[in-house]
C-alpha cells in the first residue's frame, strides 16, 4: 500500500502526457481525413457526371455507346487504386520516400505505357470475343484508355502531395476542379462530338488533374 501511494504522483503526469499526445493525435488525423472525406465525395460526384449529362444531351443511343466502353475500362481504376495502396503508406517513410516515389513512378509509366500499346488491339479483340456489334464503341474505349493511362501516371504525385507532403487539403482542391472542368467541357463537347466528345473531357479532365499534382509536388519537394 505504502509503494502504492508513492508510485501515483510519479505516474499522474505520465498519463496525462499520454492523454496529451494521443489527443493532439486524433485532433491531426481528424484534420487530415475531413479533407480526403471531402474530397473523395467530390471525386466521385465528378465521376458519375458524365452518364446522366450524356443521356440528357445524347439520348439512349449515344448513352449506350458510352457506357459500354466504360464498363470494359472499369478494372483499371481497381488497379491505380491498388498500387496507391502498396505504395502510399511508404511515402511516409521519410528518407526513404522519395527512392519509393521513384519505384511507383516507374511502375506507372510502364502500367500507362501498355495501355497506350494495347490500343491498336482492341479491335481484334472485341471482334473476336463478341463479333463486330461493339465496333461503335471501339474510339470511345480508346479515348477513355488514354485517359486512364493518364490517371495512372497521377497516381505517384497525388500520393506524395498527400500523405508524403501531408496536404491533404489539395486533394479536395484537385477534386473540385476536375468536377467543375468536367462538367463544363460534357455540356461543351457532348453536343458536338457525341460519345467521342465525352471521352475527350474524361481525357482533358485528368490531364489538368496530372498537371495540377505534379506542381503542387515540385512546390513542396
Amino acid at each position: 500500500l505504502m509503494i502504492g501511494i508513492f508510485l501515483v504522483p510519479l505516474t499522474v503526469p505520465r498519463i496525462k502526457l499520454s492523454f496529451s499526445i494521443e489527443k493532439k493525435t486524433v485532433k491531426e488525423l481528424i484534420n487530415f481525413s475531413s479533407w480526403l472525406g471531402a474530397s473523395f465525395g467530390l471525386a466521385s460526384l465528378a465521376a458519375k457526371l458524365d452518364i446522366p449529362i450524356i443521356y440528357t444531351l445524347g439520348g439512349n443511343a449515344m448513352t449506350g455507346i458510352y457506357s459500354l466502353a466504360q464498363k470494359f475500362t472499369s478494372f483499371l481504376p481497381q488497379i491505380v487504386a491498388a498500387l496507391e495502396g502498396v505504395f502510399a503508406p511508404k511515402l511516409l517513410e521519410g528518407e526513404n520516400s522519395k527512392s519509393h516515389f521513384k519505384d511507383y513512378f516507374l511502375i506507372s509509366i510502364v502500367f500507362s505505357s501498355l495501355l497506350i500499346l494495347l490500343i491498336p488491339t482492341y479491335p481484334f479483340l472485341t471482334a473476336t470475343l463478341f463479333g463486330h456489334k461493339y465496333d461503335s464503341m471501339i474510339p470511345v474505349l480508346s479515348i477513355l484508355v488514354v485517359g486512364f493511362a493518364i490517371f495512372s501516371l497521377a497516381g505517384p504525385f497525388t500520393a506524395r502531395v498527400v500523405y508524403e507532403f501531408g496536404k491533404s487539403k489539395y486533394h479536395l482542391a484537385g477534386s473540385a476542379i476536375c468536377l467543375i472542368a468536367g462538367f463544363l467541357l460534357y455540356v461543351v463537347l457532348i453536343p458536338k462530338f457525341g460519345a467521342i466528345g465525352a471521352a475527350t473531357a474524361f481525357v482533358i479532365v485528368q490531364t489538368v488533374n496530372l498537371g495540377f499534382y505534379v506542381y503542387q509536388s515540385k512546390i513542396y519537394e
